[in-house]
């Protein structure tokens, strides 16, 4: 019989239209979540992608296109669930890899 310990571990996000412009900003007041995103930006950078600007200076009209609104919605959450994990301890029981 198989334990929670032996299954994979899951996340799943909602999609597009649940956050709003300014939340990444506002986020970005948190410590933990800000260095989580500074740690993606510069890795994405070496793809053309400035996460770090997208989240701090994009506005509505930024998330109008796609693309942005893809890339800030997936870093808030994935860079939520790093915050969570770190803040609250690792309470999955398993290392956190991102």
């Amino acid at each position: 019989m198989a334990t929670s310990d032996d299954r994979p571990l899951w996340f799943v996000f909602a999609g597009m239209g649940t956050q709003w412009a300014g939340m990444g900003r506002d986020l970005m007041t948190l410590d933990i979540f800000r260095q989580s995103i500074l740690r993606s930006d510069r890795v994405l950078q070496r793809h053309n992608v400035a996460l770090y600007n997208l989240l701090m200076k994009g506005d509505q009209t930024t998330f109008n296109d796609t693309l942005n609104s893809f890339v800030g919605i997936a870093a808030i959450q994935v860079h939520g669930v790093v915050f969570r994990y770190i803040y609250n301890g690792p309470c999955l029981k398993r290392p956190l890899y991102i």
